[in-house]
């Protein structure tokens, strides 16, 4: 449905020079030949497709032209509207572009594969309720309008569920230490991360301004009481105002739907932006590891230049000493062994000299200790990673319809309790031994552990090894909670 098929175009109105001139959307001469497939849904659940003429709907629905914009265009990228209009409402969310009544529903992009799987839930929504008591049934705008509420957030929910444990087992591959190492198949980390997180993270992305927009747009209109208001078509309908007045207190129904699919996307926003966060911090931990390595590729031409000059000084001695010419020394017994010694020793102490210049004289002979600390950093960090995760595989699984996965609660409850602990112990200055681990860990998980398990974590996060966890140390088993995801 573009808007040559719609019929519809937009042109400035003239104006005299006092007014400014007005954007309007009028129908074309040719509107009346023109028409919209669309699926028509009666009370009863019943539907059927349809082409109807753009005047004819505009007359029926009561609307102007300009009031089916918000209706072009499909997917993600449209913006989130529901507009109350005097008789009907005008919906397009997601793949749902609609326009509900007191008495039908038009629902447009009928070949939509998401559009026909909507109709037919919402068809057997309605023709469930159809065998209720005519009293009790609600009004047949709140049962659409709920029916397109719920079809868009149970998508949003599958997406994101779909995607939480895919990012989540690619972010485990990507922390592996074979991509911290570089040691790719391709030889190319950066492209191959770059190939498989950034199509992830754009798709998120996306649902995640969707889910977004539908969220700000139910916001407005919990906001504006007389939007909602107007949204109640059938009890307007019943009870007409007078002097164009709407009865604000009437509106608790469509207040209750709004409220309760406004904190269902919320969710699902919290949800995507968890993920994309996960994803942006693994590729921070990967650009950490990938600059720790370039460095040490600088570093190491640093030193192969300041080798060379060293290097240098001592081929020119060897290249003096090596003329055909006399110079007196050739009988000397020891002066071969003097020469080669000094000018190598010379050598030497240049690119000593050389290198405390230019590291501002900090440099020591530790360069082993160094690469040596430099693993053992990295080696920790895979070990708290690996702790954490034997400890998510202690604690009973609790399930739950909305994303985030996994047991964060309980990882949650621990962390309460060991600070609670602290703070009650003396703060930073309290120390948390094994067997008070071992008493949290059954505390809050409701489960028996064992030494080896409280041993795992101690070997992780024990900085000083002196058996017991400081107030730094509980911080950093903390953290790397978060490290771990």
């Amino acid at each position: 449905m573009t808007f040559s098929a719609l019929g519809i175009r937009r042109r400035f109105v003239s104006s005299t020079p006092k007014t400014a001139p007005k954007l309007s959307v009028v129908l074309d001469s040719n509107a009346s030949s023109r028409s919209i497939e669309m699926f028509r849904f009666k009370r009863n659940g019943e539907f059927h497709k349809e082409n109807m003429r753009v005047k004819d709907l505009l007359r029926k629905t009561n609307l102007h032209a300009r009031d089916l914009l918000p209706l072009e265009g499909e997917g993600l990228g449209r913006s989130a509207s529901i507009q109350p209009r005097e008789e009907s409402i005008v919906v397009g969310v997601s793949h749902v572009r609609s326009i509900i009544t007191t008495e039908e529903m038009f629902l447009f992009y009928p070949n939509s594969f998401a559009v026909q799987h909507f109709a037919q839930e919402l068809s057997a929504s309605l023709k469930e309720v159809n065998d209720m008591e005519e009293l009790e049934k609600p009004h047949f705008e709140l049962m659409a309008l709920e029916g397109v509420l719920s079809n868009v957030a149970d998508k949003y929910t599958r997406r994101i569920s779909c995607f939480g444990p895919m990012i989540a087992g690619l972010l485990d591959e990507l922390r592996g230490p074979e991509y911290k190492l570089g040691l790719t198949n391709d030889g190319n980390i950066g492209s191959s991360i770059a190939t498989r997180i950034l199509p992830l993270r754009n798709t998120l992305s996306s649902y995640e301004r969707s889910s977004e927009g539908l969220m700000r747009s139910l916001e407005r209109l919990m906001n504006d009481d007389a939007d909602m208001a107007m949204m109640m078509l059938s009890e307007r309908k019943r009870n007409p105002e007078t002097d164009g007045g709407l009865d604000i207190s009437k509106h608790e129904p469509i207040e209750l739907i709004l409220e309760a699919y406004y904190h269902r996307v919320e969710e699902c926003v919290q949800s995507a932006f968890g993920l994309r966060k996960n994803i942006e911090a693994t590729q921070e931990l990967l650009n950490i590891a990938l600059d720790d390595n370039r460095n040490r590729l600088i570093q190491t031409n640093v030193h192969m230049a300041i080798l060379t000059v060293g290097l240098a000084f001592s081929t020119m001695v060897y290249g003096l000493f090596g003329m055909n010419l006399v110079s007196g020394l050739e009988e000397h017994p020891y002066m071969f062994n003097l020469v080669g010694a000094g000018a190598g020793t010379t050598g030497i102490c240049v690119y000593i000299g050389v290198l405390r210049f230019m590291t501002g004289q900090t440099f020591s002979f530790h360069i082993s200790d160094q690469r040596t600390r430099r693993k053992n950093r990295f080696s920790n960090t895979m070990r708290r990673q690996d702790a954490i995760k034997h400890i998510r595989s202690l604690l009973p699984t609790r399930k739950s319809s909305v994303p985030p996965f996994g047991d964060g609660a309980g990882l949650a409850d621990i962390n309460e309790a060991l600070l609670c602990y602290l703070e009650d112990k003396g703060g930073a200055k309290a120390q948390l031994n094994h067997a008070g681990m071992l008493q949290i860990l059954e505390l809050t998980s409701k489960k028996t552990h064992t030494v080896e398990d409280v041993q795992i974590i101690f070997d992780a996060f024990d900085n000083n090894d002196d058996g017991l966890l400081d107030y730094d140390d509980v911080v950093n088993f903390v953290a790397s909670q978060y490290e771990s995801r």
